[in-house]
């Protein structure tokens, strides 16, 4: 075991929290326990993963991998024995949580209200499900516990006094974040209940964290608060600035409730520091980011839907304790890096089939990255799974939780999934195996975005007659769709067609696709075309519009280093790799920078990191060259011409 640096950890989820809206009341001292922690620690941005499906990724900030390995793909899953849907759950789950590799090293755990935590594992310490502060009964009504939703049971009497209903929030309660409540209409605007109700459920997981941390031995707690969420999907339109679409009697009455809910959550964090201790090393995240600015669509947000264009690439990370450096910025950070980096801090290796890092620019001295093999080779205790989901689900989608899953929903749901995995194995650059998966699906249930996401799988694979063919139907059935535009002009740019790809992307701009992705995609099409100084130009402009859309920073760094612009290329991949620390082109490219500049090694390292994240034959190439020429390893550069060879051959 290595040395561990934090007596305890506090992992602490606030869905959807986004730096765009707390670096404002940070630097209005609204968010004094926040600013605490920053201070006294490190933050930087989390890169979250795609699709943008909250189940997803707070399945893979606690296991710390990806959607294929851990199983859960979204609310729900298909049930064969049943033929219908039901809920994701932690059953489900196909690899280990942070705190049964705890569990299996002697340690204790407390989670509460995490994503597909239901039924609640048997492990030392107390899990509190997802389903435990979800309101099951009308307020004044009995409001029974789900069976199986705290373990250990004898719990459950305790923590079923600590729930707090909608209900029990009063009129004054919400005229604190709505302070013109009198002049809404709460019969015809249900905004206001919503609002009652999602801070009821975070009130109650905090409730029960605070009291668990208690009366509870843990190492850690991981408590997950999930109100922003659904603040933000209700009433991020109403935040200034006022966009178009707004009334001006929305906008005065709801232009406050999220700046406002955000400082409501800083209060809650304070007392979970506070009860923690000066020992406790706490640290924050969010899955993802949710657009607050220039940059939100016009439509309205939908319940967890990552094609709505609300959601944003980003989340947060912030993390103060022992052992940690302080007043820091920490670059690069990823959703896969929370569970290397939390094991990291309590002395456990991560696993070798973790993709993540164990973020040593947070630490004051990093270790060596030792790991092992894995740890999924000792079975999980899992708990019976005897609880009704279908009972659950259909509370849930009553209460307007979930979108309601009708019996019978066994198709709809196995598609669903199969599309998410899809869109994993495109993000992951597997397009191959994506194919299948939404050939399977279209044949069920023939969806325009499930044809454009087959349609830029077959780009990929060189199928264009049968992607133009795909495409050309959507647009017959809706020529407004934007994407589709986008996927048209990619067609033609793949076909050598470059002028009419720029048609086409104009065409998209008129149907309303976003300006810094279309920037971005005429950028491409200069680039294709040899216009390189064109090519920068749109990447810069994309980069004026929101600074932090890493694909805009990696394609102005290989325009910059086409034109010889070195030392520029260097800072501009440097960027792209602070954005997304994952991004092999982006390290190639800062390798090659590096290396034209005779910093050889530099970019040994950058170019090392590519080949890490994905071999390629110019890494290895750049790698064999520089062993060859600046720092000899004659060994070494004849295993990098080898691979390069190899890889070559295979393209």
């Amino acid at each position: 075991m290595a040395e561990r640096l934090a007596g305890r950890v506090v992992l602490v989820g606030w869905s959807s929290a986004d730096w765009k809206v707390l670096n404002p009341l940070l630097d209005a001292g609204k968010l004094p326990a926040l600013q605490s922690l920053v201070e006294l620690g490190v933050k930087g941005h989390l890169n979250s993963l795609s699709p943008m499906l909250s189940p997803l990724l707070w399945t893979s900030i606690i296991t710390g991998h990806t959607p294929d390995h851990h199983g859960v793909l979204g609310h729900f899953e298909p049930d064969e024995a049943t033929g219908a849907a039901r809920l994701a759950s932690s059953t489900s789950r196909k690899v280990k949580a942070l705190w049964n590799i705890l569990a299996e090293s002697g340690m204790r755990s407390v989670a509460v209200n995490w994503f597909a935590s239901q039924p609640a594992e048997p492990i030392p310490g107390a899990i509190v499900s997802n389903l435990y502060p979800k309101a099951r009964a009308a307020y004044g009504q009995p409001w029974v516990l789900p069976a199986a939703c705290i373990h250990p049971p004898s719990l459950s009497e305790t923590l079923s006094e600590l729930r707090i209903h909608a209900g029990d929030l009063t009129g004054d309660d919400l005229k604190a974040l709505i302070p013109k409540l009198e002049r809404v209409d709460q019969i015809a605007d249900r905004r206001p209940l919503t609002l009652a109700v999602a801070l009821a459920e975070s009130l109650t997981a905090h409730a029960a964290a605070t009291w668990l941390i208690e009366n509870e031995t843990w190492d850690l707690l991981a408590v997950h608060y999930s109100a922003l969420d659904l603040v933000c999907r209700t009433f991020m339109p109403f935040h200034p600035p006022r966009m178009e679409n707004v009334s001006e009697t929305d906008f005065e009455l709801y232009r406050d409730v999220v700046a406002t809910v955000y400082c409501y959550h800083d209060v809650l964090l304070g007392r979970l520091m506070e009860l923690a201790g000066p020992d406790a090393t706490i640290v924050l995240v969010s899955e993802n980011g949710f657009h607050c600015d220039g940059l939100r669509p016009s439509g309205v947000p939908s319940l967890d839907d990552p094609s709505s264009g609300w959601e944003r690439g980003h989340g947060i990370f912030a993390a103060a304790g022992p052992g940690l450096r302080q007043d820091e910025l920490v670059f690069g950070a990823g959703l896969l890096d929370i569970a290397p980096f939390v094991l990291r801090l309590l002395g456990l290796p991560a696993g070798q089939d973790m993709p993540g890092r164990i973020l040593p620019d947070a630490l004051v001295n990093p270790p060596e990255d030792v790991r092992i093999p894995t740890w999924e080779a000792a079975p999980v205790d899992k708990p019976e799974d005897e609880w009704d989901r279908a009972a659950a689900l259909a509370e849930l989608a009553e209460l307007g939780f979930v979108e309601p899953a009708p019996t019978g929903e066994f198709v709809r749901v196995s598609v669903q999934n199969d599309g998410t995995l899809a869109h994993v194995h495109m993000a992951a650059g597997r397009f191959a195996e994506a194919i299948p998966l939404l050939e399977r699906g279209i044949v069920a249930q023939p969806s325009p975005v499930a044809r454009m996401a087959l349609a830029h799988c077959y780009q990929v694979a060189g199928r264009l007659e049968e992607a133009q063919a795909l495409i050309e139907a959507v647009l017959a059935e809706d020529p407004n769709r934007s994407h589709a535009w986008l996927i048209k002009a990619n067609l033609a740019l793949a076909a050598g067609e470059t002028e009419a790809a720029l048609e086409l992307l104009n065409e998209a701009g008129k149907r309303g696709a976003g300006n810094a992705q279309l920037q971005h995609r005429m950028g491409l099409v200069y680039e294709k075309m040899g216009r390189l100084s064109e090519a920068e130009e749109c990447q810069s402009r994309v980069l004026e519009l929101d600074p932090q859309f890493q694909p805009a920073c990696t394609s102005r760094a290989r325009a910059l280093l086409e034109l010889k612009r070195n030392d520029e290329a260097a800072s501009m991949a440097l960027d792209a790799v602070n954005l997304r620390y994952d991004d092999h082109s982006a390290h190639l490219l800062l390798g090659i920078a590096l290396a034209r500049e005779g910093q050889a090694e530099r970019a040994i390292l950058a170019l090392e990191t590519s080949v890490r994240y994905r071999p390629t034959s110019a890494a290895h190439t750049w790698l064999a060259f520089l062993r060859e020429r600046a720092i000899v390893n004659p060994p070494e550069a004849l295993y990098h011409r080898q691979r390069a060879a190899e890889l070559a051959g295979r393209s």
